[in-house]
């Protein structure tokens, strides 16, 4: 159960320091914090240790214990040095018991580690991870220290302080004739299960007597037969430490199982063992004993946790109740205001006319580190400092601590009560002769009788501490500052940028939070040792739109984020987080051959103070009439814009949540009609809406004229061509009489647009460049197709006709010889077919047909289109 504990000859290993064939285990690399207000160390938990821990401050604060333990020097227990030679005899559990508790006692550290003591006992990791019973584990822990000790002036140790004797008795009815029998013990097991407490067990074991009567008689040997008799016990010597344990653990015949008994059962801070024992003939004194130390076991038979009240002996922990102190204030600053350190200088006073006046208070101890409050446990205040002030009064040996894994509290003394009954509850209860006194000189000294050579291995480790705090403590209180010079950054667009390379307007600095700005500027005055005059520092924060200053720092300043600043040209520098610059993205919709590929937006940055008004926005970005929309998400959906109301034109860009990266979108005033004032929502957007370029191709006087039309995806070609006649000035042409060609990028006239085709059925893309062409458009059942004529070697000029796509191949010509233009633009694929129509031989809009030996297209079906080609 407790691993190579059991073995007898372990603690005479050579070979190595933890164990043969056993590897160091990795050590905890994290700075082990310092002592608490109590100034006792607490130890570790390996994962399931609770139990050994308890064990462990039991005999810590055992001294007599650790006395004896401490006596025992290198000359009987070998070195932890000696380990790897090979005859070496080195007592391993031993030693490593007077090195932890010298640890626990002089080490500043909350907690100490019991690694290399379990590896002693030979224990892995599962050992660790599992919990046992801390009663056996006392048991064979006493066991292995003996037979680790055989040999040395410390064989009788566990003998001297713990061994006890209880004498059993029957006493014959008849004969009188007495038999007798010793037992010795270590520790005394005692029942609770229908007992009202500790003394009533007692009683119940060595005061009341078991007779042997009717059937169950005794057998006497001097009378020879079965005669009555009484069986009787008493404790016939008493250690200088009792140790009991309770029976809260039993099993429940009918329901097969164990159960842990939770009832009340008390026991006594002071004990007289008079009534228990065999000799009763001396003074009162001699059977007292005080309860010092209680093994608390919370949760249920199968599992849970250990922790130990234990009483002071020595007055080593600052057990004291204090009062509440008020609380130290003094003023330093601290502008945390970015991730990152920056910190600018103000070398001319008058041109900003910004002066020392911002004090932020805190909290700090005299050793200038982060004050906190001291915890609160139980309702009690405790102190927080180590070297305990003016203490209350209280009565003296009365020192209760809670010991629990690494936390160290104190507790009262009545809070014993409370581990009477529950399932928390006392487990193992530990009494020392009230005649055992302590020396004087042992009262608040940890360092009594500890071997010299601990005393110097501590006090190298503590040194070794010391340095590696003040290193951790100098790295977490440095910080890293960029010092931004005045003379390099010039104001504008609401904000400061640097005029030079950032590296050259950049000076690195490394400070100490804790330290004052009268410190800072010292440090700056001995960098830069041209520097002259005075100089007024600031905070900043680097925001996307340049760096802005918020507040004069102070002479009492923490520093964290510093800006130094001073004007150029005597321009005013708005301050303070009111004044932020935010960065906005301001959007256009498009113009013809304006953006890259897909790009439906133009965007441009612009630069507000958040203190202004939306009104002083829309006069400097939207046009007359225009109208603006703002984008929170970033995403450029329709649902996600909303429309700028003239209600919120008085507001600020900060009160109506504009951010950095915020997007506003900026429409003209013809644009108004892709928007829905009252729902504050474009009705369409980005794919949804074509801005279509219009050029007038009619062939009049006139110059040609190029308009900008705006369409949705809905928008039908007819209301198009009805909406630009007015704007390239052809107030005389019908709509019936022009319709609309897309131009390709070479410049050739397609197709025409159906009248009743729709943007998307067009397949008009964003800024598509469209010709107002003279000529009725066809209708959506209508073919528009290219004709050319070959006959006797001659090629006719290309021919634009307008057919119906259910026209068959034998009503558009008479001929068999109508063919497909190829992709060599040479007479290709015949339609053969001539009852086929050409909408099922798949003929599209703007395909060239070839007519080969055969008549011109019939006059029936088939009309010719007027456009400006021949």
């Amino acid at each position: 159960m407790f691993g190579d504990l059991f073995e007898e000859d372990f603690s005479f290993i050579s070979n190595n320091h933890y164990g043969k064939g056993k590897k160091s285990k990795a050590r905890d690399s994290e700075l082990p914090a310092p002592r608490d207000f109590t100034n006792l160390s607490g130890i570790k938990n390996q994962g399931g240790t609770c139990y050994l821990n308890s064990l462990l401050q039991t005999l810590l604060f055992t001294p007599e214990f650790r006395e004896a333990l401490f006596s025992l020097g290198p000359e009987e227990l070998g070195t932890l040095d000696d380990v790897s030679k090979p005859d070496a005899k080195v007592r391993i559990i031993p030693l490593q018991l007077q090195r932890l508790f010298a640890q626990l006692l002089l080490l500043d550290q909350q907690a100490a580690s019991t690694t290399d003591l379990t590896e002693s006992f030979g224990w892995n990791s599962n050992e660790e991870m599992r919990q046992h019973d801390v009663q056996e584990l006392n048991r064979i822990l006493f066991s292995a220290l003996e037979t680790s000790l055989v040999g040395t002036s410390g064989h009788d140790l566990i003998n001297r302080l713990y061994h006890g004797t209880v004498v059993n008795q029957i006493v014959c009815k008849e004969c009188k004739n007495i038999s007798e029998r010793q037992e010795d013990f270590l520790d005394l097991t005692v029942a609770v299960k229908g007992v009202a407490g500790l003394e009533e067990a007692l009683w119940n074991m060595y005061v009341e007597e078991e007779y042997f009567e009717n059937e169950n008689l005794y057998q006497c040997g001097a009378c020879d037969k079965l005669v009555e008799a009484s069986k009787s016990a008493k404790l016939h010597k008493l250690p200088p430490f009792l140790t009991i344990s309770l029976l809260r653990f039993n099993f429940d015949f009918e329901k097969c199982e164990r159960y842990k008994e939770t009832s009340c059962y008390t026991f006594p801070i002071q004990i007289n063992l008079r009534p228990f024992c065999e000799q009763t003939e001396m003074d009162d004194s001699e059977y007292m004993y005080e309860l010092f130390s209680v093994i608390i076991h919370k949760g249920g038979c199968y599992g849970g946790h250990y922790h130990v009240y234990i009483r002071d002996v020595d007055e080593l922990g600052n057990w004291q109740l204090q009062v509440k102190l008020p609380s130290l204030c003094c003023f330093f600053g601290i502008c945390d205001l970015h991730h990152g350190k920056f910190f600018i200088s103000f070398p001319d006073e008058n041109k900003v006319g910004l002066k020392e006046k911002y004090k932020l208070p805190f909290k700090s101890d005299f050793q200038g580190q982060a004050f906190q409050s001291p915890p609160e446990e139980n309702g009690i205040q405790w102190d927080s400092e180590k070297a305990p002030p003016r203490l209350k009064e209280s009565c003296a040996g009365n020192h209760w601590f809670d010991l629990n894994d690494s936390k160290v509290q104190p507790i009262k003394e009545e809070d014993i009560e409370k581990q009477f009954q529950g399932k928390e509850s006392a487990y193992m209860l530990f009494y020392r002769k009230s005649q055992l006194k302590r020396p004087p000189e042992a009262r608040g000294n940890p360092r009594y009788q500890i071997p010299e050579h601990l005393l110097n291995e501590m006090n190298a480790a503590n040194m070794e501490l010391q340095k590696k705090r003040a290193e951790c403590d100098s790295a977490n209180n440095s910080i890293d500052i960029r010092l931004h010079l005045s003379t390099c950054y010039k104001f504008h667009n609401g904000a400061l940028h640097p005029s030079l390379s950032w590296k050259e307007s950049i000076l690195d600095l490394t400070v100490d939070r804790r330290k004052t700005l009268g410190d800072l500027r010292q440090s700056i005055f001995q960098m830069m040792k041209s520097w002259e005059g005075d100089m007024v520092l600031s905070s900043a924060k680097p925001l996307p739109a340049g760096l802005h200053l918020y507040q004069i720092l102070d002479a009492f300043l923490l520093l964290s984020l510093i800006a130094v600043y001073n004007g150029v040209g005597g321009v005013k520098v708005m301050a303070g987080p009111d004044h932020e610059p935010v960065l906005l993205n301001i959007l256009r919709l498009v113009d013809y051959n304006e953006g890259g590929k897909g790009q439906h937006f133009t965007e441009s940055q612009h630069v507000f103070p958040c203190s202004a008004k939306l009104s002083d926005l829309c006069r400097a970005l939207a046009p007359s009439g225009g109208i603006i929309l703002r984008n929170d998400s970033g995403h450029k959906e329709t649902k996600n814009w909303e429309v700028l109301l003239e209600e919120h034109m008085k507001e600020t860009i900060k009160t109506v949540g504009l951010t950095d990266g915020c997007s506003v979108l900026i429409l003209d005033s013809h644009d108004q009609s892709l928007v829905n004032i009252s729902s504050g929502n474009l009705t369409a957007f980005t794919y949804d809406i074509s801005w279509l370029q219009v050029k007038n191709f009619c062939g009049t006087d006139d110059e040609e004229k190029h308009v900008k039309i705006t369409a949705t995806i809905e928008t039908v070609s007819s209301l198009i061509v009805q909406d630009v006649i007015p704007d390239v000035a052809l107030i005389s042409f019908a709509t019936s009489e022009s319709c609309l060609r897309p131009v390709s990028r070479n410049g050739k006239l397609l197709s025409p647009v159906p009248e009743d085709y729709t943007v998307k059925e067009a397949e008009l893309k964003m800024g598509s460049l469209l010709a107002l062409c003279r000529g009725k458009a066809p209708t959506s059942t209508q073919l528009f197709l290219y004709f050319i004529i070959e006959r006797d070697h001659y090629t006719s000029p290309e021919m634009e006709i307008v057919v119906e796509e259910t026209a068959s191949v034998k009503e558009v010509s008479d001929s068999w010889h109508l063919r497909r233009m190829d992709w060599c633009f040479e007479a290709g694929e015949a339609l053969s077919q001539e009852d086929a129509t050409l909408k099922e031989l798949n003929v599209c809009r703007g395909d060239t047909l070839v007519v080969t030996e055969g008549k011109l297209p019939s006059k029936v079906k088939v009309r010719r289109w007027c456009s400006l080609v021949s």
